[in-house]
């Protein structure tokens, strides 16, 4: 970010957590929420430092950010380290049934925070259908970017439910 931050660019940020092996950094071991909760709590700070970079460049209000995931999380009771967190009240699929490895939507939903300064009304919530796939047609639909003929039929762009404080029917 900070070495490109003069002209348009793009950062894919995928860390390792919360996926295994759990082993968060020292700085944020030793919490009552056992090295899962650790886990989480490392991935916050990462996201932060991020949010933090943008802020410091006054780079934010001119920046779509997108916070996901590829799936739901691993619900294993018998995972000591996701254990504690559980203990601790960490849902890790919320209410969602399942997760990871199933078929019930707790496998399958998963967080889809966009933050985008003057663009997205804050506090706004979608339940359109989003899929990762949509991802390339709607940043080529920010950009007026065409997509070559043949590529990305299975991508829909999905910006209108990033905009709309009350967003319509699902994908046009």
């Amino acid at each position: 970010i900070e070495q490109n931050h003069g002209q348009p660019f793009f950062v894919y940020f995928a860390p390792n957590a919360v996926h295994e092996p759990i082993v968060p950094g020292a700085k944020f071991t030793g919490s009552p929420l056992g090295k899962y909760g650790d886990f989480i709590r490392e991935l916050d700070w990462s996201v932060g430092q991020i949010l933090d970079t943008l802020d410091r460049l006054k780079l934010a209000d001119d920046t779509l950010l997108i916070f996901t995931s590829d799936n739901g999380g691993v619900v294993n009771p018998n995972n000591a380290d996701a254990s504690a967190a559980m203990k601790a009240g960490l849902k890790i699929n919320g209410s969602l049934r399942g997760g990871k490895h199933s078929e019930w939507e707790g496998g399958f939903r998963e967080p889809f925070i966009v933050r985008w300064p003057g663009k997205t009304p804050g506090g706004s919530v979608s339940n359109q259908v989003i899929c990762l796939t949509d991802l390339l047609a709607t940043f080529a639909g920010v950009l007026n970017a065409p997509l070559p003929k043949g590529n990305a039929e299975d991508s829909f762009d999905v910006s209108r439910a990033f905009t709309e404080r009350t967003p319509g029917a699902g994908r046009a």
